[in-house]
C-alpha cells in the first residue's frame, strides 16, 4: 500500500491595498494511508473515489 501525504494548513485573511486575500500559514505535511479500520463516519457510509479522496455519503 502506497503511503500518501496530507498537507495541513492554517488560513489567515489579510488586507492588502484595500483588498482581502487568503494566506496559508503553518503548513505541515504528515504521512497518511487508508486502512479498513473504519467504514463509516457517524453511522454514514464512506466511499473512496478513484482519485483517492474519501467521501462521506449523506
Amino acid at each position: 500500500m502506497k503511503i500518501q501525504k496530507v498537507e495541513l494548513k492554517e488560513v489567515e485573511v489579510v488586507e492588502v491595498d484595500g483588498e482581502f486575500e487568503k494566506r496559508f500559514i503553518n503548513t505541515k505535511v504528515h504521512p497518511a494511508f487508508l486502512t479498513n479500520f473504519f467504514d463509516d463516519v457517524d453511522g454514514k457510509p464512506v466511499q473512496i473515489s478513484e482519485d483517492g479522496n474519501v467521501h462521506v455519503v449523506y
